[in-house]
């Protein structure tokens, strides 16, 4: 059913908060903000997608709060357990994946190749939450705090501190520590040559920044707090060498800290540094690498 409201942004508040308030809300709500980005264009104004957001943060609970601990991962059980999944999109009679089965362990690095086509997307989207398989079974750690950076990322128009935070009030001491993002050797390096900073206005979809500019900003807003599991789909195919090695290090980094990192990739240099490497063809997992 649907109920309705005074305005567009109480009705979308509402319903994201029925939903689910939930850890696995973060990777639906930058989903959100695209949808809310096409509403927009039909309502008029920037500040409506911003508005929104703070809305939904303002009766969201704390995603995360406390450190992950940093212990091997062998010495616990999946953080994610997959068996037997299938899935078929309604549009299609051949299955996108197949009987694919996955342990996702605290404090590893998984990557899972193949062509495209090959069924990548679809696993991400399912340990995502995104998705429901059709069949098989999926069980996760309760509580479970996950980040999700598509490959296109989403970007609404305002500053790029607005886009980092979705309208979530942060405290002193955590902006300190974003501001070494954007020092020499930081994540967002790029924002200290902008005349204005990260108080620099970008437009809709990330009008003025780069593809792997935008890709960067990704990364920075799903890793600005402590998170259990880092889903990335293809985040390499804009970024240049020096950014890749940015996202090299910041993979290892999480990893150390007891986050799992599961990557969609056609990145050789990833492969080298990941715990696993999945191989995927035609929606089945054909080989696994340690």
């Amino acid at each position: 059913f649907l109920l309705w409201f005074n305005g567009i942004s109480e009705a979308v508040c509402s319903l994201v908060l029925t939903m689910a308030a939930s850890t696995r809300l973060l990777p639906s709500l930058l989903r959100l903000q695209g949808n809310l980005l096409s509403i927009k264009q039909s309502v008029g104004g920037g500040v409506y997608a911003r508005e929104t957001l703070n809305k939904v943060h303002q009766n969201l609970p704390e995603l995360v709060s406390s450190d992950v601990a940093k212990f091997p991962s062998e010495e616990f059980s999946p953080m994610i357990s997959a068996k037997d999944l299938s899935y078929t999109y309604p549009e299609s009679a051949i299955p996108a994946i197949r009987d694919v089965s996955l342990s996702v362990m605290p404090g590893t690095f998984i990557a899972i190749t193949g062509s495209s086509g090959s069924g990548k997307s679809t696993l991400l989207d399912i340990l995502a939450g995104l998705l429901t398989p059709l069949s098989g079974e999926i069980v996760s750690e309760d509580n479970l705090s996950s980040a999700y950076v598509p490959q296109e990322v989403s970007i609404f128009e305002g500053t790029i501190l607005e886009n980092l935070f979705l309208g979530r009030e942060i405290e002193q001491e955590k902006r300190m520590q974003i501001e070494k993002l954007f020092k020499k050797d930081g994540l967002l390096s790029f924002v200290s040559d902008l005349k204005e900073g990260s108080s620099t206005i970008i437009g809709e979809k990330g009008r003025g920044l780069s593809g792997g500019q935008r890709q960067l900003v990704g990364l920075a807003r799903a890793t600005l707090f402590p998170i259990d599991l880092l889903i990335l789909d293809e985040p390499t195919y804009s970024l240049d060498g020096a950014s890749l090695r940015k996202l090299e290090n910041l993979i290892l980094g999480l990893s150390r800290k007891g986050t799992c990192c599961v990557i969609a990739t056609h990145d050789r240099k990833l492969d080298m540094i990941a715990n696993r490497v999945v191989k995927m063809a035609k929606g089945k997992i054909v080989g696994i690498q340690s």
